[in-house]
């Protein structure tokens, strides 16, 4: 099981329920969306809202609790998150701005079978946001280039895929972004400036040399920013330290595990 053992005391009757996976009309999308609609603008990583609010009860004694740093640094959650995503992929969607936010509340709803968390919603909303993204991304640009299917993709949406990809429209817009790429290495990337040393290491030694756990900014901060000048590593970087860490640190100390 990918749930993280916890032994954080039970929840109390205010803790976010279990919700079983919906969408506004009670199920998941089924109609197949056009090369058109695909190409939507980006979705802002906001929880789209509900139809119906789950209900007011404590989660079942079987499920496990997720901090809102152990949602942004462990790896079994992040693996748990790829499952969801996996479990119900319908449609050829090759960026995660490109899924219905209606299909995004199913997926993220999917999580609270097996998880509870003590945040609002929209906090932990945009980690599943940054983790799927990043996990649809990678997975379909490795595909594209090597043209082997993902086994967890059945082979219509697949087909669907390739379709998508031999367009001419997408073909100009991935060589305009490999360009930009190429000119400007840097700027879409997130760059890890501390070597071979896994994450958990380095909260170790920041936890050593500071005598308490390290804050979420502050782990970012050694893993993220450069030895010489200590500036980020790239503007995304800035970007996420600033609109996804900084608003969520509020004092708590950060986890990780390799």
């Amino acid at each position: 099981m990918l749930a993280e053992q916890s032994s954080d005391p039970p929840p109390s009757p205010t803790t976010p329920p279990s919700a079983a996976p919906h969408t506004s009309d009670g199920a998941a999308p089924s109609e197949a969306p056009t090369l058109e609609q695909l190409a939507v603008a980006a979705v802002a990583p906001s929880l789209p809202p509900a139809s119906t609010p789950p209900p007011d009860v404590p989660p079942p004694s079987q499920h496990q609790y997720i901090s809102l740093d152990g949602a942004w640094y462990k790896r079994r959650f992040h693996e748990y998150i790829n499952a969801v995503v996996q479990g119900h992929f319908p449609h050829p969607w090759p960026r995660l701005r490109m899924v219905p936010s209606e299909h995004q509340r199913f997926w993220f709803e999917s999580m609270k079978i097996t998880y509870w968390w003590d945040y609002d919603d929209e906090s932990m909303f945009r980690v599943f946001h940054m983790w799927a993204g990043k996990y649809i991304r990678k997975t379909f640009s490795c595909a594209r280039y090597s043209l082997v299917r993902p086994l967890w993709l059945v082979n219509k949406v697949w087909l669907q895929l390739q379709e998508f990809w031999a367009d001419e429209d997408f073909q100009q817009e991935s060589s305009k972004n490999k360009a930009n790429r190429a000119a400007n290495p840097t700027a879409s990337s997130t760059v890890y400036r501390r070597g071979s040393s896994f994450v958990g290491m380095h909260k170790r030694k920041l936890e050593a040399e500071l005598g308490r756990p390290p804050k979420q900014m502050e782990l970012f901060e050694r893993c993220y920013k450069e030895k010489e000048d200590g500036g980020w590593s790239g503007p995304r970087a800035a970007k996420v330290a600033v609109r996804d860490i900084s608003e969520d640190d509020g004092g708590s100390s950060a986890s990780a595990d390799g």
